[in-house]
């Protein structure tokens, strides 16, 4: 079935909209004249004259109930569409991928076919190749070989069905063309062997003397093509694939067309043609409207399309429409009727002299008044419906009967009788009166009452806000102090203990990084939901900060207690968690400070605490640790350590080194990778293992970034080499938009040509914003500046970023390149990343290359750079001018490499 073709479904598409309420627009439009009218022809009465600003009004309040109507609805309209393109759009591309990676997946096994038939043609079996070498695919097709007459030969298809004729097939004619040698994909056809729809995928073989041998063939059922497209249900949408030839060889759900019909819609069959690319809004023969997005496969004629039924993307909004007129013209016939009637009461009121009734009865408040003699002269409406008087009260003979005590009147000031009261009573449903008592100067006195019921939960609420966590709901660091000087009093009073458990989660920072504030925050409040499952009701759960919490234990045997809680939060914290499709292993570190023993009051048990956690964050991930009062040092040594880097910073005693890189197949020296170290005059070598997770905590980590890269661009501006310099760039340098920026700057002040600066990423800059990624990339690439993937293949998708972004070369983390001496199956993935690369046009650095096994392997592979203690440690920069100048003479680079490193280091 067509996209243009009527469809028999019952609720197609529009059955089931409701109508458009176009005529209510006009009647609204038509009261509002008529109320324009009516305004005008009196305006010759003067009372009119003087309730001109009421009409006024009640117009303007007429418009802002439309206008506040309309507005959002203008809004979800834009909103629905934009939703409908967006997921058609990643539907499209999600499937796109999936089909290229299916027919890439075909179309290589029927490549290893030919090639094993061209290197032994006599004894090639098809049947017997594919259950030796071919590989399980999730879909189910079989593989066959036809030889040069047409007649098929063996295939894996079950059973072996007889020899048969297929020359006069299209799939077998296409590769008769002895100028074409390319991958056929037929339109859907009806198999001879096993009577269903088949997509054919064909190569042409040849003999060893060019010859044409025949065809090898992927049969692949149409229905089972099918089913892959069936996966998601999108209501009345459609999911297929079809050719650029407008066949369709696959379709999803409900819609969409018969398999091996034809697109007939022109407007999508032009824009198929002429873009990779793309969506629109169609409108079908039945009238049906659809949004569908389409994406062509580079390397294949063939194009995916997702569509959804406007019908369906417009139903809320056309729902929220009808109900947003009948709201909007519902609340003008009341704005309308209230306004008149407020109108006519104000005309009534300057003729007359039951002024003070009328606004009386407008108010708000509930109102009585007393005279001298204890009579109520004046009761309003309000008063009445506060205190559930009867209505008979309204009247003068009823208000005589009234009994006083259900007033709810504030007792008098034995001392100032004179002088007003108030108080605040609560009604048998929960409703609080605010009561005020104001004696009058001829006696008597006035009751106002008033409903504050909103007012206090309003209060409730804000005071709930101020005392818990926006994000997670728990208690925040306010009400924790105000509950644990509670706890404090207590514990000292009954001389029981009490623990105090703090709280981290261990590489949360990390996952901020890479996948994003929105993952952080959901991870955050999936834990405060783990926590509370593993507290009791007694025990208080309170967020601090970040990813810092505090559980406040009280009433039990401490520190075992304490201990135990502790180790249930451990267990429970441990399991995996799904946060935005991403398993994430966390784990948590607490530390512990219980009462009397660690501290007599709050804040020392919360900085003993503190210090606890600190020193389980030092000993790894997981860990618990109770409060001693030793770890104060440990905490202390920490901000010593911040505190003497950030000096070092300021003093510029922080030191680049310079680790050498060769060319891997003449180890003539190409670039060197800047490294920092830091030398403290007292505490002396302090690996860069320990300062710089300090850095990235303390937030040193940018200017330390920014001193590295001018250091190593000044460096390099001096050397007598046309070597390049590699600068790795932090995750929390590289979301600075200034980046490129400061990059053009640092080379304009040392002068060093931008094509000799290489700037080293990480897989985690990447993740979390690759809009703001690729945006950084791109203004680097265009200063001239190469761009390096470091630590390739240990992360999260390497292979879709070598796509997406313009990196100049990628750099084998040294696991790998260790590693494929001893194991087959990372030997065969550094070759297939070798062989990319080359395809690709990268270059690549392996590291950690220790050993001449380990060179020469990388050497026969076809590596283009190489970087490692075998060649050259990393040195002071003031030996590299040496170095280079002792490796431009010696006969041998690599012997020069060894030579200049061994110097060094001596």
């Amino acid at each position: 079935m067509s996209l243009t073709q009527k469809t028999a479904h019952p609720g197609w598409p529009f059955a089931q909209q409701p109508a458009r309420p176009r005529g209510l627009w006009r009647r609204a439009a038509a009261w509002i004249a008529a109320l324009g009218s009516r305004v005008k022809a009196r305006t010759h009465d003067r009372d009119t004259l003087m309730v001109l600003p009421e009409y006024g009004a009640m117009l303007v309040c007429v418009v802002l109930v439309w206008f506040s109507l309309l507005l959002p609805l203008t809004q979800q309209r834009r909103d629905a569409k934009q939703a409908a393109v967006d997921t058609t759009t990643n539907l499209a591309r999600a499937f796109d991928e999936n089909t290229d990676r299916i027919v890439s997946g075909i179309d290589e096994i029927l490549l290893g076919a030919r090639a094993a038939y061209a290197e032994n043609p006599a004894t090639f079996n098809v049947a017997k190749w594919v259950a030796s070498r071919a590989k399980a695919d999730k879909f189910a097709f079989f593989i066959g070989r036809v030889d040069a007459n047409g007649m098929t030969r063996e295939s894996t298809l079950v059973p072996p069905p007889p020899s048969m004729n297929i020359s006069d097939r299209p799939h077998f004619r296409a590769q008769l063309d002895p100028t074409k040698d390319d991958l056929y994909i037929s339109v859907p056809v009806i198999g001879r062997a096993t009577h269903k729809a088949a997509v054919q995928f064909t190569r042409k073989m040849l003999n060893r003397d060019g010859s044409f041998a025949g065809i090898v063939q992927v049969s692949l059922s149409a229905d089972e093509l099918s089913r892959f497209y069936e996966k998601l249900d999108i209501g009345r949408g459609f999911i297929m694939l079809a050719g650029t030839d407008g066949i369709i060889r696959a379709r999803g759900p409900l819609i969409g067309g018969r398999v091996g019909g034809k697109l007939r819609n022109p407007q999508l069959l032009k824009a198929i043609h002429g873009q990779l690319a793309g969506t629109l809004s169609i409108r079908s023969a039945d009238g049906a409207s659809r949004i569908v997005s389409f994406r062509r496969l580079q390397d294949y004629p063939l194009v995916v399309l997702v569509g959804l039924d406007q019908a369906d993307v417009y139903a809320k909004y056309w729902e929220s429409r009808r109900h947003a007129v009948i709201t909007g013209l519902t609340t003008t016939a009341i704005v309308l009727l209230l306004g008149m009637f407020w109108i006519n009461q104000r005309r009534r009121s300057i003729r007359s002299r039951r002024a003070l009734k009328v606004t009386m009865e407008s108010v708000s408040q509930g109102i009585i008044m007393f005279d001298a003699e204890g009579r109520m002269p004046v009761v309003n409406r309000r008063a009445v419906d506060l205190l559930d008087l009867p209505a008979e009260v309204l009247t003068a003979r009823g208000a005589r009967g009234v009994d006083r005590s259900v007033l709810r009147i504030p007792p008098e000031d034995p001392d100032q009788p004179e002088a007003a009261t108030a108080f605040e009573s609560t009604r048998s449903d929960g409703k609080i009166l605010e009561v005020h008592r104001n004696p009058i100067a001829s006696g008597g006195s006035v009751l106002t009452y008033t409903d504050v019921t909103d007012r206090k939960l309003a209060e409730a609420r804000i005071r709930h806000l101020a005392e818990h966590d926006s994000l997670t709901g728990l208690p925040n660091r306010l009400l924790l102090n105000e509950h644990l000087t509670a706890a404090v009093d207590q514990a000292a009073r009954n001389g029981t203990a009490f623990a105090l458990l703090c709280l981290d989660l261990d590489g949360f920072k990390n996952v901020n990084d890479t996948l994003g504030h929105d993952a952080g925050d959901l991870l955050l409040v999936r834990f405060a939901q783990w926590l509370r499952m593993v507290v009791r009701p007694t025990d208080l759960i309170a967020r601090i900060g970040g990813d810092e919490f505090v559980i406040l234990q009280i009433g039990e045997d401490q520190p075992d207690a304490a201990r135990h809680l502790a180790q249930r939060v451990l267990d429970t914290s441990a399991e995996p968690m799904n946060v935005d499709g991403y398993r994430i292993n966390m784990a948590t570190s607490i530390g512990v400070a219980t009462y009397p023993k660690d501290g007599l009051d709050g804040r020392t048990l919360m900085r003993n605490a503190d210090t606890a956690l600190y020193r389980a964050k030092a000993d790894g991930r997981g860990v618990l640790r109770l409060f001693e009062t030793w770890m104060d040092s440990f905490l202390q040594e920490r901000r010593s350590l911040e505190q003497d880097m950030r000096q070092a910073l300021e003093a510029g005693r922080i030191e680049v080194f310079m680790q050498p890189q060769f060319a891997c197949d003449s180890l003539e020296v190409c670039g060197f990778e800047a490294l920092v170290r830091w030398n403290d005059p007292t505490r002396g070598f302090v690996p860069p293992s320990v300062f710089i997770p300090v850095a990235e905590e303390c937030g040193l980590i940018v200017p330390l970034g920014r001193a590295v890269l001018e250091r190593a661009c000044s460096l390099a501006a001096t050397w007598q080499s046309e070597a390049h310099v590699a600068v790795n760039v932090s995750p929390m340098q590289f979301r600075d938009d200034a980046l490129p920026n400061l990059v053009a700057e640092v080379l304009r002040r040392t002068g060093l040509p931008s094509h000799r600066l290489e700037i080293e990423v990480t897989e985690g800059v990447l993740i979390s914003n690759e809009q703001q990624a690729l945006a950084t990339l791109r203004a680097l690439k265009a200063q001239g500046v190469r761009i390096a993937l470091d630590d390739f293949g240990t992360g999260y998708s390497s292979l879709s970023y070598l796509r997406r972004f313009p990196f100049d070369k990628i750099k084998i983390d040294k696991a790998f390149v260790q590693a494929q001496q001893t194991d087959a199956g990372t030997q065969a993935i550094m070759e297939a990343v070798l062989a990319m690369s080359s395809r690709l046009d990268l270059d690549v650095t392996a590291e950690g290359v220790e050993t001449e096994q380990q060179l020469a392997m990388l050497q026969r592979q076809g590596c283009t750079e190489v970087q490692g203690f075998l060649l050259a440690r990393p040195m002071p920069a003031s030996d590299v001018p040496d170095f280079l100048e002792l490796a431009q003479s010696t006969p041998s680079p690599w012997q020069a490499a060894g030579h200049v490193a061994a110097d060094a280091a001596a």
